[in-house]
Parts: structure tokens; sequence; C-alpha cells
């Protein structure tokens, strides 16, 4: 570890380093909030973002049957919030006022960092820990995603600090607690379930009567809230779990290699820099047993399962941080760990701390329908949209533009968009959007007595690029698109 670094953290107590965490933690995550508008999968934008927009407008939230209403609940009193506090209605200020909801739970993570390490001898520990999960790059960023994945981190990062802070202090509410947080982290996201049942069988295993006692009656006080929430939103005692089991089971989703999940942690460790803490796993390992088991339990089930995304593996990022810290501390002093992994860790990390929270993705589905919001007027304007992110319209598109979806099977012409405005005379603007910018070439810059247009603007980000050309097939929704505004001349 830096010297530099090591002196920091050892000039002040484990508080201080808490609220700085905190601080740091907090402001990439409001950056994130800020610049990252665009959805991860589509989960959370047809099982969050979409479900609340039509929940403010007073429409229902037409949740499928195996998505709990929780998450859509809490991002809506987010949104209400901003509302009361003025701002006015904006497809992408409610989904920044979600985000900012998101990343003040978030801080939750930090809290539970803080209680894990709080009671070991040596500070070092929970204060690395800490900052690892305020800044390890792909923390703000998951930490302002809505979907069940990315909000379950905190609960269950909580949940692990208070249940390990509880046993060793003998503190059976404090552990009780942890659990709780454990169960409400497994509400967010049913996966999570098998972090929760295999907590509890490590303490059964253990003979710890107390704690095991505790945990089956937090487990039962958790399945009441399910039944709760079910209840209130018009279904039968656990049907939404039933639904997600059933749905998982029956349907052909995509799913990458049994591999890929086992090579995504791995990568998250940042090899081949990391193999220097090869000869501390087994001690690490020892030292955090139930959360190397737990870690371990998911990881392992989720290559077994049918239905494999890298994304479920969000929720064991923060266990894992917890050995990355755990090791580096342990080599502190080694000089090996000194100028290899240091150096390359607080490099890399910051660099791609940046890169995560400032570049969206998926900007080729989303950024056009932004150029509409501001180029097009509600009265005078059409949006001319051709097979293209047609599933974000309701979210990111002002409801009073009029959009026309057509299929763009040859290039537009300016001949077609002049037949356009004759069939709607009141009409002097329009802006197409196409999946492939070559077919809009015609109309790059064309001025005439008639029509004008501006240059395409393309929509694509440096991360788009990156995963596009890597799997063009996988990362079909990454891929460059195209969009032009046209209007009469001589019009305003």
């Amino acid at each position: 570890m830096p010297k530099f670094l090591l002196r920091y953290f050892e000039n002040h107590d484990l508080k201080f380093h808490l609220f700085m965490s905190l601080a740091l933690g907090l402001l990439f995550r409001l950056i994130a909030a800020y610049f990252i508008y665009t959805p991860m999968a589509l989960d959370d934008l047809n099982h969050a973002w979409q479900p609340v927009i039509n929940f403010f407008w007073g429409a229902p939230m037409s949740l499928p049957s195996y998505r709990s209403p929780l998450l859509p609940y809490m991002l809506y009193g987010f949104l209400k919030i901003g509302y009361w506090f003025g701002f006015s209605y904006d497809p992408l200020l409610s989904i920044r006022m979600m985000n900012v909801g998101l990343a003040i739970v978030s801080l939750l993570t930090m809290v539970g960092g803080y209680y894990y390490f709080k009671n070991r001898e040596n500070k070092l520990f929970g204060i690395t820990l800490m900052y690892m999960l305020a800044l390890y790059a792909a923390m703000p960023y998951a930490a302002t995603r809505s979907f069940g994945e990315a909000v379950a981190i905190p609960f269950l990062m909580l949940g692990f600090g208070l249940c390990a802070y509880g046993e060793q202090k003998n503190k059976l509410w404090v552990f009780a607690l942890g659990f709780l947080s454990l169960g409400i982290s497994v509400l967010f996201r049913y996966h999570v379930g098998l972090i929760y049942v295999t907590y509890v069988l490590i303490l059964l295993f253990r003979k710890d009567k107390k704690y095991f006692k505790t945990s089956i009656l937090v487990g039962i006080l958790v399945a009441g809230i399910s039944i709760s929430i079910a209840l209130l939103y018009g279904r039968y005692p656990m049907q939404t779990l039933y639904e997600h089991l059933a749905v998982n089971y029956k349907y052909d989703f995509g799913a990458c290699k049994w591999y890929n999940l086992i090579l995504l942690m791995f990568g998250l460790t940042l090899p081949p820099f990391s193999l220097v803490f090869l000869d501390k796993i087994k001690k690490v390992f020892m030292d955090n047993l139930e959360a190397g088991i737990c870690f371990l339990v998911f990881l392992i089930a989720h290559t077994l399962t049918s239905h494999k995304e890298e994304r479920f593996m969000l929720p064991i990022v923060p266990l894992l941080l917890i050995f990355m810290s755990a090791l580096w501390v342990e080599k502190k002093d080694s000089r090996l760990v000194k100028y290899t992994f240091s150096p390359a860790f607080l490099i890399i990390n910051t660099v791609f701390l940046f890169l995560v929270v400032t570049v969206p993705s998926q900007k080729g589905l989303i950024e056009p329908l932004f150029f509409a919001n501001k180029k097009l007027s509600p009265e005078k304007g059409i949006l001319l949209n051709s097979n293209i992110s047609k599933w974000a319209y309701d979210t990111h598109l002002k409801r009073s533009i009029q959009s026309i979806d057509y299929l763009l099977i040859e290039p537009v012409t300016p001949v077609y968009l002049e037949n356009l405005f004759e069939k709607n005379p009141n009409k002097t603007q329009v802006m197409i959007i196409s999946e492939d910018p070559k077919k809009l070439l015609m109309l790059d810059g064309y001025k005439s007595s008639y029509l004008s247009c501006e240059n395409i603007t393309y929509h694509t980000s440096i991360i788009d690029k990156i995963l596009y050309s890597l799997n063009p097939k996988y990362n079909g929704r990454k891929k460059t698109t195209g969009s032009v505004f046209c209007a009469k001349s001589g019009s305003n």
C-alpha cells in the first residue's frame, strides 16, 4: 500500500474515514445520477422508470406479475419528494431525481463497511473497505441503477456489517437488525435469498442457537412484509416470488456461458496484478468465513442456472471488496504489492471511476429522444422514428410531442419530407431518428427553398463503441444511431 495512503489512513480515526467515505461516495454517486440517464438493461426501464412515471400520471403501474412493486413505490417516493421541492415535470429530470434517491440510499453500503470491521484491532481493514465501497469504479454506477440487484447492495452490505458487529459485541438486537437488512435486500432481489439461507445454515452448523433462532424469527418477519406488499398490490401471498421463479424456469432468457460469471468476478480483482495476494487468500477467507461461503454459494448457484447474466453478480460485489480490502491490508508492507497491485489499481480504478460515472451507455437509443425534447416544438414538430427507441418513448420523450413510427426501408429523401409537410400543413419541423445513419445521408446539411436540414448527429459513447465492437450481436442496443432535424425554410 502506498505510503501516502497509509499515512492518511493512520492519521485519522475510523469515524473520520466513515464521514469522508460517505462524502466521497455521495459525490461520485451524484455525478453518476446526473450523467447516467440511460438504462443498463430493459429491467430498469420497463419495470422501474416506466411504471413509476405511469403511476405519477395517475395510470396503473402495469407491472408483470413476477415483479415486485417495492422498488417502483420507492422510486415514486423520490419523484414525489422532488416535486414537493418545486421541480417541474421533465423526463430527464424525473430519471435524475430517482437516481439521486437511490444514490442517497446507497450510502448505507459504507455504513455497513464501517460496522463490518469496526471491532477489529487493526482499523486499516475497516478504513480500506469503506473507501473501496465508496470509490471502487463499479459502486457509484451500480448505486444509481434502478433494478433489484443494484438496490439490494446497500441493504446486503449493511446486513453483513451489523451481523458481524452484533456477534462480536454479543448484541443480539444489532444482529437482528443486520438480518432484517439482509431480508430487505431479498425483497428487492429474490436471488439474494441464497445468501440469507446460506447464512442461516452457517449459524445452524455452528450451533449458535441464539443467533440461529433470531435469524429464523427475522425471516418470518421478512416473509410477512413480503406478503403484505403482495396483498397491498392486489396479489395473493407470495405470488410475486412464485411467478418470478416460474418465469425464470419457463422462458428461454438469454444467458452467458457458465464460466463468464467466474471470469467476471475474477476480472473485478484486477488480474494479473491481484495474483500477488495468492498466499493470503486462505487466511482472509477463514477470517471472513460467513461472507466467503455466502459469496461462493451465490456465485456457484448462478453458474448452474439456465438464466445467467453478468448483472446478477452485483449483490456480491461488496463481499468481493471485503476480501480485496483485507488482502491489501494483510500485504500492505509487501514491496511486490507496493510496486505492482497498488499503482495499477489506483490508476486503473481512477480512470474507470470517472468514465463510468460520466459516460452513459446505450446513448444511441436514448439520446435522440432528448434531442427531440429540445429541438421540436409540441405545436409544430413531428418525430419520425425508424424502429429505434420505441421502448423508451414514454419514459424519455415528452408527452406533448407527436411521434410517427415507421420502418425506413429506403433512404429518407427531401421529397418524402415535403410530402409529409403537405399532409400536415400545421407542422413545420421534423426530426428523423434512424438505427442506420446511412439512410439519412440525403438529408445531411440539405438546403432548398422549401426545406432546411441540419447535419446528421451521431449518437454513441466510448463505452458503447467498445462494447458493440466486442460483441455486435449481444450488444445490439449499443450501436450508433443517427438523427437529423429539418424545418420548412423560413419557419421559426
